[in-house]
């Protein structure tokens, strides 16, 4: 990877030790962020953006039913074409889509209508039904090691594994791992460090916790008193664990699978040591004892809509990004929670920021119709962009805000500058940053369980 930073653009990007040795990202280059001029559209909101084996192609889904996929090349990103676009069968919001990693031309996409479907790049053939649920599919996920294994994650409560190697009609394709009427399962996750056995797994409430698959046999089981090990939040008290008005919008596991980043809807994002010796743990399907160790992020909000992704970002998993309802992207640092940069990416809300998996750039989606993506600029390049008037950050020209942050211990001060006024307003981490922005939301906000504002 180091080698592929040889061009001006990415001139001193590299952050070392005293021994120099990589150990992440410069954070003057994570400020220095600034949208790439593209156009990757859909004619409806974009629900998922995911970049395929290298990062050479970006696969996006809409509400508009449509699966795109964009060859974006290398990090020049100045010859983006769009590859494939078809119509899908779903007739409901698509909310996941991703290319096979066996094969390049199977295209697999879940919906809002419970199916799952395998369509063929290369083939005109109707697409085939993978599955089907009685509810809205909220994202199926690849196992780690077998390309032809995928996991399910089901509003219903149910999670499948489906192997891709067995015919349709052939018994054996589809086996039911969980089911749990009481709870929806929103969020899957797996690491290659810890291994295709184990299974991360986060739906309603504020516990989400690890399968392990070896032992985990087939068959009507409720979610909870299948898990190995189990986190929640410290503060959350008993009674708001099982709180419906809360749940797991999306979960991370960190490189070396130390870390665990999980998203709540109607609370904030917390980072968890996956090696504490206080892990919540179930034995003979009764809680133990609960993990008191996790580190809030805060700031942002997700309240509005349950597509929520959280990512770690960096060779080292240096930094944490996500988006929120007011349209931003927030960028914090991952061993302080230190507000790094935030990017106005879209007009209501943003709902993800993928990472590229090789290059210093990422992807935002969200309730705009278009998928952009943000890379590092030199101040020259910066000063080009910005006098566009059809940049992002054109100011006045431009009609939209720019936003600079400058840290001091323990505060952060924003500063919004629009084309007539300057905004200024200052807060501690954890509190609200904009206030403007969240009054007009007039959301309750919550953290560790508790209705702040």
């Amino acid at each position: 990877k180091e080698q592929m930073f040889t061009s001006e653009t990415y001139v001193d990007w590299w952050k070392r030790d005293r021994k120099s040795r990589i150990i992440g990202y410069r954070e003057i280059n994570i400020r220095q962020f600034t949208r790439v001029e593209t156009k990757i559209y859909h004619r409806g909101c974009v629900n998922t953006a995911k970049w395929y084996s290298n990062g050479e192609i970006l696969v996006t889904g809409s509400d508009d039913r449509t699966v795109k996929i964009w060859n974006v090349g290398g990090s020049s990103l100045e010859n983006i074409k769009l590859g494939h676009s078809f119509s899908t069968k779903h007739e409901g919001n698509i909310f996941c889509a991703d290319i096979s990693p066996i094969d390049n031309n199977l295209m697999i996409s879940a919906a809002a209508d419970g199916f799952i479907y395998g369509n063929y790049l290369d083939r005109s053939s109707v697409p085939s039904v993978l599955h089907q649920s009685r509810e809205l599919i909220h994202m199926f996920s690849f196992d780690i090691e077998n390309g032809n294994i995928l996991y399910t994650a089901e509003d219903c409560g149910h999670l499948h594994r489906i192997d891709l190697r067995v015919s349709s009609l052939a018994t054996g394709r589809k086996e039911r791992l969980i089911s749990d009427s009481r709870l929806a399962i929103k969020a899957i996750a797996q690491n290659l460090v810890l291994g295709s056995s184990q299974l991360l797994v986060g739906g309603t409430g504020f516990t989400f916790g690890m399968l392990d698959l070896r032992i985990l046999s087939s068959g009507s089981q409720s979610l909870n008193s299948s898990f190995v090990k189990t986190w929640c939040p410290s503060g959350v008290s008993e009674m708001s664990v099982t709180d419906r008005d809360v749940s797991v919008s999306g979960l991370q596991i960190s490189k070396n699978g130390r870390s665990i980043l999980v998203s709540y809807q109607s609370d904030q994002i917390y980072l968890f040591d996956t090696h504490n010796k206080t892990d919540t743990e179930y034995g003979c399907g009764e809680l133990e004892n609960r993990n008191t160790a996790s580190k809030s992020i805060g700031g942002h909000i997700n309240h509005a809509t349950f597509l929520k992704t959280v990512n770690f970002f960096g060779p080292k998993d240096e930094y944490i990004v996500s988006g929120s309802d007011t349209g931003h992207i927030w960028v914090w640092t991952a061993d302080t929670g230190r507000v790094v940069n935030l990017l106005n990416a879209d007009k209501r809300t943003c709902n993800g920021v993928v990472p590229h998996p090789m290059y210093p750039l990422f992807a935002s989606y969200g309730i705009d119709s278009d998928v952009k993506l943000w890379c590092h600029r030199t101040p020259s390049e910066s000063a080009d962009i910005e006098s566009s008037p059809h940049s992002p950050k054109a100011g006045a020209n431009g009609g939209e805000e720019s936003h600079q942050i400058t840290q001091s211990p323990g505060e952060q001060t924003q500063k919004h500058t629009h084309s007539s006024s300057v905004v200024k307003s200052k807060c501690r981490f954890g509190e609200l940053t904009d206030t403007s922005k969240y009054e007009k939301l007039s959301l309750p906000i919550r953290m560790n369980g508790q209705r702040v504002c």
